[in-house]
C-alpha cells in the first residue's frame, strides 16, 4: 500500500512545472494505491486526484470576462493484474481511466493586481478553456487498457 499528498503554489501535473501567476489559489492531489500477491496472481489498484486554480475568463469562446472559472480537476483509476505462468514468463493486463475537467489552453491567470477581477478592456487578461469537441465540452476522457506477455532473461 502507498499513498501521497502534494499541496503547493505550481501549474501542472506535479510540483516543478511551472509556477502559479499571482493570486491564483494552491494545487494540490493525491493518490493511493495497493497491491495484494496470492501465489503467482498479483492484482493492484490506484486512485488519485487532483486540483489547479483555473483563474478568471479571457472572454474569448463564449466566455464572459473576468468571470471566475471552475478549478480544473484530474482524475485518475487504475487496475492491473499480473499472473506468472513460468519464471520469467508472466501475463499481465491494466485498465487505465483518466478524466481532466476544464482544461486551460494556456496557463491560468487573473489581473496584474492578483486580485481575480479582470478590467475592463483588459486585452489579453485571464484564461481560455480548451474546447474538445464541437458541444463545447472542456473535459478530456483517457482509457487505456493494456494486455501481454512480459519475458525477462
Amino acid at each position: 500500500m502507498g499513498g501521497e499528498y502534494t499541496w503547493g503554489n505550481y501549474n501542472g501535473s506535479a510540483p516543478g512545472n511551472a509556477a502559479l501567476n499571482k493570486g491564483l489559489d494552491g494545487s494540490n492531489h493525491w493518490v493511493g494505491s495497493g497491491t495484494y500477491t496470492i501465489g503467482a496472481l498479483s492484482l493492484g489498484a490506484m486512485y488519485g486526484k487532483g486540483t489547479q486554480d483555473n483563474g478568471t475568463a479571457s472572454g474569448q469562446l463564449g466566455q464572459t470576462q473576468g468571470a471566475s472559472l471552475e478549478d480544473r480537476e484530474q482524475t485518475y483509476l487504475g487496475f492491473g493484474v499480473a499472473y506468472v505462468l513460468a519464471p520469467g514468463m508472466t501475463l499481465f493486463a491494466n485498465y487505465n481511466q483518466i478524466q481532466d475537467k476544464n482544461i486551460p489552453l494556456a496557463g491560468a491567470s487573473v489581473n496584474s493586481a492578483g486580485t481575480g477581477a479582470v478590467p475592463a478592456g483588459a486585452a489579453g487578461a485571464g484564461t481560455t478553456l480548451a474546447r474538445f469537441n464541437s458541444t463545447g465540452s472542456t473535459t478530456r476522457d483517457i482509457t487505456v487498457i493494456t494486455a501481454g506477455v512480459r519475458i525477462a532473461f
